[in-house]
């Protein structure tokens, strides 16, 4: 079963009313949704039927979101980040996102910029870096896992790297 949106004038008008949602409902009932029951609930059920939960998750998250209350909108967003890398694999490989990114000429020099700029901070502040590293791994196509790269974000910015980008900057190119 696909459910596929229809667009009008900015809007997003879900073809079918809510099938995908209503499906979601029908599993969970009338509990709280959650990562956990969803995999329980999953797990005694056929193959093809554990698809079609999951693809109807995928397509009320990307198709009905606006109409999805708060509880649902926060057990979608929790089961993408469940996984990062299968979350990933997913949107870059199945849906028109893949299509979408951008290939960096220097993938390492901006890994090093972001882990200066959202690394760990003095006052205590650590970022997610798996969270991070999904988020440029989406917008920038590098053949990292999640894990990989949020491995290399954790590393601390050095002196060399500050030189490596002072190279990179041309003193000539200050406004006249």
């Amino acid at each position: 079963m696909t459910l596929v949106c229809a667009f009008r004038q900015g809007e997003t008008i879900p073809l079918s009313e809510s099938i995908m949602y209503t499906k979601l409902k029908e599993l969970f009932g009338r509990k709280t949704p959650s990562v956990k029951m969803f995999k329980l609930l999953l797990e005694n059920l056929p193959e093809p039927e554990q698809e079609l939960y999951k693809k109807a998750a995928v397509d009320t998250a990307f198709c009905d979101w606006e109409n999805t209350p708060p509880r649902y909108q926060l057990f979608l967003t929790d089961l993408f980040q469940h996984q990062w890398q299968k979350s990933l694999d997913y949107l870059l490989h199945k849906t028109v996102i893949g299509s979408l990114g951008y290939e960096l000429q220097q993938p390492e020099l901006l890994r090093k910029v972001f882990s200066l700029l959202e690394g760990k901070r003095e006052d205590g502040f650590m970022p997610s870096y798996l969270h991070l590293s999904f988020v440029l791994l989406l917008v920038f196509h590098d053949n990292k896992s999640v894990e990989y790269l949020g491995d290399l974000l954790r590393k601390e910015f050095t002196s060399d790297d500050f030189s490596d980008l002072l190279d990179l900057w041309k003193a000539d190119n200050e406004p006249k």
